[in-house]
């Protein structure tokens, strides 16, 4: 595969220049609400300001900040995965951040230990990211304590009473998961099954691709939620028994939008049916005590006869079995074949010492390199023009630093100008002062609930809110103006957001280089979904593989769109993006016929998950991709004579490959 080439005219890079904004400023502002974590960032935020409490009411204020920092940073530790997930990281992050608190006071504010100790952490948590997600956020979150400890330029003989107040901060965190967390969990749960349905409700009412694909993505999550092994048995069956349904009515909606695309007769009343069970769910105490009145039931049944009425057969007995099963849970009388609870979600799998020994991949060397380089420059920059607050050139810099061009911009404009307003929402609240301690305990505990809160909502609004609560708590050790500390953070912060985009710059990655290899992925997981269905195996694993992977390659080809380098991967994504989700529908209706298939047609279906298996093969060649697709659009034999339904999937299918084939890049 060649390199990507640069832009060629003037208009292009305009164009592009203009697409990529529009796609970042996308980003920024519109995100569901949906996503904000009220109840973890509460819990999060409440942890971090007791101990300042604490340490104010007993005139130890300076151990109350140290402890909060410690709880304030390894709180957003605590914020994604099942509740073993988040404990085992806040444990971690807990031992690391602690150990890194104290060689940041031990290595002082200026001189080349420092650097050096910065470079090596910020370096070595890029090079274990690639382990997994937990492994790559505790390594941040310390290289950021160790960062602002250095900055702060404690006497070295406070390095073991700050790695235990530190530690004290990340232990009260992990308390605060393990008690008040666990009896969120059912609430998460049955929160993350709603925004699957208000998703799903939206597909019904405008049912394309991308609705389908944020159904996909809120049932990434809900699965995950209501997997939790730290759930009762009972919460965990139920739920699992609603999510299951809501797949299902997916997968019918999909197949209905395939066959008869609206406007169509179902659409209206299917729709009303939606949010009339959408009502119900949210009304119903599940998994506790589920209640479903009579005058809601009855209704209930004269939305689906309407609904049934307008069906195709196949689709209305579908639809039939999905309805009656829920209606069951939503009046508590499940059946005896569903009381078996279902296994819990695997704890992730942790790295052999293999892993931990063997060489990442090219991406994450060059990350980690990129990384340390930036961290080393933007301490040198700080200890050069001898800043007292220069610490926030680091932090800003490790911040901004990304894997991507899409992530590294985004976050680079959205730090800017979050950090903006924050430090001078910070700083105003400190010139406007003095007030009473228990105003300004209020004032930090609502910035870092904000910042618990929207961090998986928005960017930018993260960062106002965690740069205001930064300035908060750490006011008491600097001790300086607030005017004069807001000027000196503005500048640090243009610094750093400049220093993280020239170096990565200098030294990029490209997303579209590793298109292949995700066009790959999703191709294998459609393949192992379709020989399950052939050999008659449990196909749900298959789809959710499926579903994961394709929200997975969204997220990439969003990020390459964004990339100024346009390769001929690049130019085809969209198109490849389309095809493989009209490859994922066709395979979700046919899982959902209900007549036998015909001989002729398995034969067809073996045929093609072969040439599936060759397209991976060729996508994931150790020189590349061919330059020619392995099988040619003609080489695919004639539809068979077989029932309209299943000809019409072949159909779906045969084009989906061609699709694939005729806008093959050439290089």
């Amino acid at each position: 595969m060649q390199a990507p080439s640069p832009l060629g005219s003037g208009s292009s890079a305009s164009r592009w220049l203009r697409e990529a904004l529009g796609r970042l400023g996308q980003d920024l502002v519109s995100h569901p609400p949906e996503l904000l974590a009220v109840a973890a960032g509460l819990r999060a935020a409440v942890a971090t300001v007791l101990p300042l409490a604490l340490g104010l009411g007993f005139h130890a204020s300076r151990l109350g900040v140290t402890v909060a920092v410690g709880a304030l940073v390894v709180g957003f530790a605590a914020l994604n995965g099942t509740w073993h997930t988040r404990l085992g990281t806040v444990g971690w992050a807990t031992l690391w951040a602690a150990w890194a608190a104290g060689l940041g006071v031990l290595g002082g504010r200026e001189g080349l230990g420092t650097i050096v100790l910065v470079a090596v952490s910020g370096g070595l948590a890029a090079w274990i990211g690639h382990l997994s997600p937990e492994f790559a956020q505790i390594g941040a979150l310390a290289t950021n304590l160790l960062v602002v400890f250095a900055g702060l330029g404690l006497p070295r003989s406070e390095a073991g009473p700050t790695m235990l107040s530190v530690f004290a901060g990340g232990a009260l965190q992990w308390l605060f998961l393990w008690g008040w967390g666990r009896r969120q969990l059912a609430q998460a749960g049955r929160r993350s099954l709603r925004i699957a349905w208000r998703a799903l409700e939206t597909l019904c009412r405008r049912p394309d691709r991308a609705h389908d694909l944020a159904v996909a993505r809120a049932l990434v999550v809900a699965e995950t939620r209501v997997s939790d092994p730290a759930l009762p048995p009972a919460a965990r069956r139920r739920l699992s028994q609603l999510l299951a349904d809501i797949e299902q009515l997916r997968n019918t909606v999909v197949s209905l939008y395939l066959t008869a695309p609206p406007p169509a007769p179902w659409t209206g009343p299917l729709t009303r049916l939606l949010a009339r069970l959408g009502r119900a769910l949210a009304e119903s105490r599940l998994p506790a005590a589920p209640h479903w009145a009579p005058a809601a039931r009855a209704a209930f049944e004269a939305d689906r006869a309407a609904v049934l009425a307008v069906l195709p057969p196949a689709s209305a007995e579908a639809l039939d079995h999905t309805l009656s099963h829920l209606a069951t849970i939503l009046e508590g009388t499940v059946p005896a074949a569903d009381d078996e609870t279902p296994p819990a979600a695997a704890s992730p799998r942790r790295p052999t010492l293999g892993e931990w020994l063997r060489l990442p991949p090219p991406p994450a060397r060059r990350h980690a390199v990129r990384v340390a380089v930036t961290l080393a420059l933007a301490e040198l920059v700080a200890a050069v023009g001898h800043w007292p607050r220069g610490y926030w050139v680091a932090l800003t810099a490790a911040v901004v630093l990304r894997p991507d061009f899409y992530s590294t911009v985004g976050r680079g404009v959205a730090r800017a100008l979050g950090t903006a307003a924050g430090v001078a929402l910070g700083s105003a609240w400190l010139l406007w002062g003095p007030h009473p301690s228990w105003v300004d305990l209020a004032a930090l505990g609502i910035a870092a609930w904000a910042a618990y809160g929207t961090l998986p909502y928005n960017y930018a609004l993260f960062s106002v809110a965690l740069s205001a609560a930064i300035i908060l708590l750490l006011s008491a050790f600097e001790g300086v103006a607030p005017l004069v500390a807001m000027g000196e953070r503005l500048e640090a912060t243009a610094v750093g957001s400049g220093l993280a985009l020239a170096v990565w710059a200098l030294f990029p990655t490209w997303q579209q280089t590793s298109l292949p290899t995700a066009f790959a992925q999703v191709i294998e997981a459609e393949r192992q979904y379709l020989e399950a269905w052939l050999q008659g195996r449990p196909v749900a694993p298959h789809r959710r593989a499926t579903r994961i992977r394709r929200t997975e390659l969204a997220a990439q080809v969003a990020a390459a769109l964004t990339e100024p380098p346009q390769s001929p991967w690049v130019k085809v994504a969209p198109i490849w993006v389309e095809a493989v989700h009209r490859l994922s529908e066709s395979l979700m209706s046919l899982e959902g016929q209900k007549v036998p298939p015909d001989p002729a047609f398995l034969t067809f279906a073996q045929d093609y998950a072969q040439a599936l298996a060759q397209l991976v093969q060729a996508l994931t060649a150790p020189s590349g991709p061919p330059p020619t697709p392995p099988l040619a659009p003609t080489d695919w034999p004639h539809e068979p004579d077989q029932t309209p339904a299943l000809g019409a999937v072949a159909h779906r299918l045969v084009e989906a490959y061609r699709t694939l084939a005729v806008h093959w890049p050439a290089g």
